[in-house]
């Protein structure tokens, strides 16, 4: 009976530590890989011309960006923003409103379509400054400019901590900006909005 019970022991505490230090070897083994570019067919568009008063595009897109307008909006989930954290938040940005722009930070990282290495996807974080013009009475064009873009592969050395993230700046890939736009026209009821391009 002990040594039934020592065999369990055995098990348990080898299960444990390889749970623990698993997610370091593979930060580790990531950190030398290099990084995949699975290619675009092609831009998604970074500006769109909504059929609405530059009133009413700024009022709806700053209120669409309120953290308890986000964790409820179905629209917001159907775009697949999906997290690279083990626990997913539909709380997706944080705004700041300006006189003439917003801009968004992503809260958390998500997993890139564009970059990744032979272990996966790659976590992508990025900033947006969202301009509004105004080109007639009733028709105002969003552009979306992303900014700080990067990517988190793999650890450095060293910090409070020891080892962290390690971000490595990339290009936009434009499936965001897109995606945010897509997101505003849905609240503007635009309708005729093109399909997000994917690789």
């Amino acid at each position: 009976m002990k040594k039934y019970i020592r065999y369990i022991f055995l098990i348990s505490a080898a299960v444990f530590v390889a749970y623990q230090v698993t997610p370091i070897f593979h930060l580790l083994i990531e950190t030398v890989l290099p990084i995949s570019i699975n290619k675009m067919p092609s831009k998604n568009p970074t500006s769109y011309t909504f059929s609405s008063t530059i009133t009413k595009v700024k009022d709806v897109t700053t209120s669409i960006f309120k953290p308890r307008f986000m964790r409820k909006d179905e629209y917001l989930k159907s775009l697949n923003f999906r997290t690279a954290n083990k626990v997913n938040s539909s709380i997706l940005f944080s705004a700041t409103t300006t006189s003439d722009r917003i801009i968004l930070t992503m809260l958390s990282p998500i997993k890139s379509p564009v970059y990744s290495t032979a272990l996966g996807k790659l976590p992508y974080l990025s900033k947006y400054k969202l301009n509004f013009k105004l080109i007639k009475k009733n028709q105002t064009r969003v552009t979306i400019t992303p900014f700080e873009t990067k990517v988190l592969k793999g650890v450095t050395c060293c910090g409070p901590h020891l080892f962290y993230k390690k971000s490595i700046n990339v290009s936009a890939t434009t499936i965001e900006e897109y995606k945010i736009l897509k997101y505003i026209g849905y609240h503007l009821n635009e309708t005729s909005m093109p399909d997000t391009i994917t690789p």
